[in-house]
């Protein structure tokens, strides 16, 4: 009899230690390699550094852009494969609504294009929801397969000369130890609004009170 306990808790052990190796989270990974729309327009350097990372062209006087044009937000079709149209619009939405809010601070949103204006697009390259009632347990949870993902394109440039002024590229897989997980979009939506702040931040805005 001690024999065997002792064999079910070894086998146990190792169980956990499996499912814990296997899990699917991670922190700002870019092993997703398709390319999105703005990436395909950035130069090599700026493709490097924008990776996981926001890049901005030196110099830059962020004081001087008092107004911001925010383009529709797009999405690729080939990233979003079994994201039902309502989802697409849905992320999208978010998407738009909190990049508007996070540059509001200290700035004005225009329609027309000027000398002192940034003009944003946003581009989500990938998407795959998280499956709730798959991530319910740990048992559940073998390699990921609940986990889901974003991978979201940002680029600025000046409205009145086209320069490239930020470009940044990030993924994200759904956390093990997250309340998100137990929701079909809760990760993607957080990974989006922490990737704003860090966007807004890095172009002069400042940070928001309740971040």
């Amino acid at each position: 009899m001690k024999s065997m306990f002792l064999r079910s808790v070894v086998l146990a052990f190792v169980l956990s230690a499996v499912l814990f190796a296997c899990q699917g989270g991670g922190n700002n990974t870019n092993d997703v390699l398709r390319e999105g729309v703005l990436m395909q327009s950035w130069p090599g350097d700026v493709q490097n550094q924008a990776l996981g990372q926001l890049w901005t062209l030196p110099g830059t006087d962020w004081n001087s852009y008092t107004q911001f044009q925010l383009s529709p937000v797009t999405i690729d079709p080939a990233g979003s494969t079994g994201v039902s149209l309502n989802d697409q619009v849905l992320l999208t939405t978010f998407l738009t609504s909190d990049l508007s809010k996070v540059f509001m601070r200290n700035s004005g949103q225009a329609d027309q294009g000027s000398a002192n204006m940034l003009a944003i697009n946003a581009h989500i390259v990938q998407a795959t929801p998280n499956k709730p009632l798959r991530n319910i347990t740990p048992l559940t949870q073998l390699r990921g397969a609940g986990y889901g993902s974003i991978t979201v394109e940002y680029q600025i440039t000046d409205s009145a000369t086209g320069t490239l002024l930020a470009a940044m590229r990030m993924t994200e897989k759904t956390q093990r130890f997250s309340v998100e997980k137990l929701s079909v979009w809760g990760s993607a939506e957080e990974s989006m609004k922490s990737w704003n702040q860090t966007l807004a931040v890095g172009c002069g805005k400042p940070p928001s009170i309740d971040e």
